[in-house]
């Protein structure tokens, strides 16, 4: 996965902030709102033709919260608003949307998720030049868990994830997975985990160049989630390993029909999250690997991460966070690898439980050692200042 570049996504104020509509005893309507000034001095992460500019941002939107007791459920959705100072041929809207539904019993709990978003971003893996690629991405899910016993119990799930490019040359995906789980306490508040997924990725839009093929994965994982000795140290860790098997595919190519022929491919993964919380601060280190697919070029490769992030509650209405980290992508079939090491610092203002002020500062470097494809690399530093409402 990629680091985030820090924006102001909407987060809510505060969960107590009273609702500007009562539907009801179980229905709450509320307004919420941000406005964004930002400025990067590499646009389209581009390694000899940067381009610097300021970018404008404005996202009205709306939440329905609903639900009581033991059902709850939420959604949001708002337009996003997008000029550019210089760059005007980047000015867009995009909508998002996104629905979360839970129901949580004695002996099991069931979560709900369904999201729609359009975004125009460009990175380490997926930057043209003096273009911004623009996709949609939908993903929906359903994950359960029943206890059998207080001291067992068992998880099943059903995801799917479908990202388009509205570019001819990347090549998008549509995803499904199942994760199978089971679980033993082993002290209070500590549960041992062992699990399956099964994952399903088809390739959409293929080209040639990087020789896209669909592909199957069977994961297997140990670990355990939970309270690591201390309530103040909660931790979630997998680590397991993955069987990729490549399906045979045809293209065609100027010298005709091509067959590019099944393989699989065996690599360990894992998935280590560990947070700290202390009374006025929580620090939280990741460290995990994982199969990817590039979306120009549409190579396969594995990304290794390592991220340790920080929250510091400064005063009641002012905190900290700060976040370093460092990945390693490794492409299959050619001799490319990636390094690339992310830095952000940001401020937060909360005046009220309405109002949310904020700033950042991200930098991001990444390395490429491939020269024959043209490569990666490239230095972008942001500047963000923005203002949140939930009303």
């Amino acid at each position: 996965m990629s680091f985030p570049l820090l924006g102001a996504c909407f987060l809510p104020v505060a969960a107590s902030a009273a609702p500007m509509v009562a539907i009801g005893d179980n229905a709450a309507l509320f307004l919420t709102g941000v406005a964004e000034i930002r400025y990067e001095d590499n646009v389209f992460r581009d390694r000899t033709g940067r381009v610097d500019d300021f970018r404008f941002r404005f996202e009205p939107g709306v939440e329905l919260q609903f639900g009581s007791g033991l059902a709850q459920a939420s959604f949001f959705a708002s337009a996003e608003v997008v000029r550019w100072a210089d760059e005007s041929d980047l000015n867009d809207e995009f909508l998002h949307l996104l629905f979360n539904a839970s129901l949580d019993e004695s002996v099991y709990r069931i979560n709900f998720h369904a999201r729609y978003d359009e975004r125009a971003t460009n990175d380490m893996d997926a930057n043209l030049q003096a273009r911004l690629l623009e996709r949609e991405e939908t993903a929906l899910g359903v994950n359960g868990r029943y206890m059998f016993t207080n001291l067992t119990s068992m998880g099943l799930g059903f995801n799917y994830d479908r990202r388009e490019y509205k570019q001819n040359n990347a090549s998008g995906h549509e995803s499904y997975s199942i994760p199978v789980s089971g679980y033993y306490q082993i002290s209070p508040g500590l549960d041992a985990q062992v699990g399956y997924v099964y994952r399903r990725v088809d390739v959409l839009n293929p080209f040639v160049q990087g020789i896209n093929q669909d592909y199957r994965d069977n994961s297997v994982y140990v670990g355990a989630v939970g309270q690591m000795g201390s309530p103040m140290w909660v931790g979630d860790v997998k680590v397991g390993w993955t069987q990729r098997k490549f399906l045979e595919r045809q293209v065609q190519t100027i010298f005709g029909p091509m067959t590019v022929p099944s393989r699989t491919l065996d690599s360990m993964t894992y998935d280590v999250g560990l947070t700290y919380n202390a009374v006025n601060s929580s620090h939280t280190l990741r460290v995990e690997r994982d199969y990817l697919n590039s979306v120009v070029g549409g190579r396969n490769f594995s990304r290794a991460q390592i991220s340790f992030g920080s929250r510091f509650q400064l005063q009641p209405m002012w905190s900290a966070n700060t976040m370093i980290g460092y990945n390693r992508s490794d492409y299959s079939g050619i001799d490319r690898r990636d390094d690339s090491y992310f830095l952000r610092a940001g401020l937060v203002y909360n005046p009220n439980e309405y109002v949310r002020f904020s700033a950042s500062l991200t930098h991001q470097r990444v390395d490429d050692n491939d020269r024959v494809d043209a490569g990666s690399d490239y230095r972008v530093n942001i500047l963000s200042v923005s203002a949140s409402l939930r009303y």
